[in-house]
């Protein structure tokens, strides 16, 4: 078995499918849009972009300890 780690950031945008009606918009269902997918692993994004088609990016995150959770940073190699 094989198994790699990765420490990921991604933005989930939520969405509404529907229709208008007589000018009123009809909320149909809730749906998910996933534009960016940051991880620090070479691997995790080769694997996660090319088999399963999400939009993965490499990246350097920095992830500020537990008593200070005041910024995360993320930076393009």
């Amino acid at each position: 078995q094989f198994s790699i780690t990765e420490t990921d950031i991604a933005f989930w945008l939520p969405v509404l499918r529907g229709r208008t009606v007589a000018g009123v918009f009809i909320a149909e269902s809730l749906q998910w849009f996933l534009p960016y997918v940051f991880v620090n692993n070479t691997w995790a994004v080769a694997s996660g972009r090319e088999i399963y088609g999400f939009p993965k990016a490499m990246c350097d995150i920095a992830v500020p300890p537990a008593n200070a959770p005041d910024r995360f940073e993320i930076s393009r190699p």
